[in-house]
């Protein structure tokens, strides 16, 4: 049996992107951060493994320019 993706709550997605409730919210609708999925009649959840490449790519992004 494969391994299930490991789902993150949005609590949990704050503590590890370090956002708001509504800057995630915000990410979210404007597709600047990955999707969550329903996991039931109220609850969302975010992939883990989809919020770290999120995060991965953000940081080379922003990352100063090295001086040379």
């Amino acid at each position: 049996m494969a391994d299930s993706p490991v789902l993150l709550t949005r609590r949990e997605v704050e503590a590890l992107t370090r956002l708001g409730r509504t800057s995630i919210y915000r990410l979210t609708k404007a597709g600047a951060m990955p999707a969550p999925i329903r996991v039931g009649h109220k609850k969302i959840c975010w992939r883990r493994s989809e919020l770290e490449d999120w995060l991965a790519s953000r940081s080379t992004a922003i990352a100063p320019a090295s001086e040379g």
